[in-house]
């Protein structure tokens, strides 16, 4: 049993009938721009998905982070233009130790576990980072263009 509120009064009710109750409420409500706003910033908040080597990682996207990653590859994409400059050219594909000659070049994921990253990887990384906020905003406005905006706005499928 569950409890709910019908015209002002609490009531015992099967979870089952609430379910349903709950879901022909949604069914029949309309979402707001706020609403979107809501799930845009919730979506913002969330651990940033991003492929090494084929393998998934999640890393923290918080303003700190988002400092730290931007300086990081902006050092890469030197390093790397620095490289090609050489004569001959050097190859950074694989080489952890771009930045440091005694220390390899890691990530911590937000499970606190290192990846390495060689020089092209961490560009990879800043590039992901710095297209991530501007396609969730577009993907919110995109939602709130539509009229009227959709029940399933908050569904996977309409955000990147």
């Amino acid at each position: 049993m569950s409890m709910m509120i019908v015209n002002g009064e609490p009531v015992e009710i099967p979870a089952q009938e609430r379910a349903q109750i709950e879901a022909e409420w949604l069914a029949n409500t309309t979402p707001t721009r706020a609403d979107v706003d809501i799930e845009r910033d919730r979506r913002l908040a969330l651990p940033l998905t991003h492929s090494v080597r084929g393998q998934e990682y999640q890393f923290h996207v918080d303003e700190k982070s988002l400092r730290r990653v931007t300086a990081a590859a902006a050092d890469a994409k030197f390093a790397i233009l620095k490289a090609s400059l050489e004569d001959p050219p050097v190859d950074l594909l694989g080489n952890y130790r771009w930045q440091w000659p005694d220390l390899d070049f890691a990530w911590i994921t937000v499970g606190g576990a290192p990846v390495l990253l060689d020089a092209h990887e961490v560009a990879a990384l800043g590039d992901t980072f710095m297209n991530w906020e501007p396609a969730l905003i577009y993907a919110a406005s995109a939602i709130k263009a539509l009229d009227p905006i959709p029940a399933d706005y908050a569904d996977d499928a309409r955000w990147p």
